[in-house]
């Protein structure tokens, strides 16, 4: 049984528009944009998503650092982040498999068709 997750707009025009993108990292302070969205009484999705200063790296992709999880019954079954070491990627289940990042909404897209995926591998909701 597939499951219809609508996505759910978390994140502020801070962050949508660089313009006004604040100048901090994650270790500086809060979340731009922190949700925790409960999907059953035993899983949940949290959605954190930082703006990041422009770097002028080269090699930097993009200015944001998020975490977006799926948490069943305790255990965290989908994740996707990002850091420094690793660059984007994501987490199925026990599976960790690189993620190429776009943007933010095909960020939130690709995590909420992730969990539809594994409710329905695994019997779930």
């Amino acid at each position: 049984m597939y499951i219809r997750i609508a996505c759910i707009p978390l994140l502020s025009s801070s962050i949508d528009n660089p313009n006004l993108r604040r100048q901090h990292g994650p270790e500086e302070g809060n979340p731009d944009s922190k949700k925790r969205v409960h999907l059953s009484p035993s899983a949940f999705a949290e959605l954190v998503i930082w703006s990041l200063p422009d770097s002028g790296q080269a090699n930097a992709f993009h200015s944001y650092k998020y975490r977006l999880a799926y948490v069943v019954h305790g255990k965290c079954v989908v994740r996707f982040d990002n850091e420094v070491a690793k660059g984007d990627h994501r987490h199925f289940g026990a599976t960790e498999t690189p993620y190429k990042f776009t943007t933010l909404g095909q960020l939130k897209k690709d995590f909420y068709l992730d969990i539809t995926r594994w409710n329905h591998e695994n019997g779930y909701l």
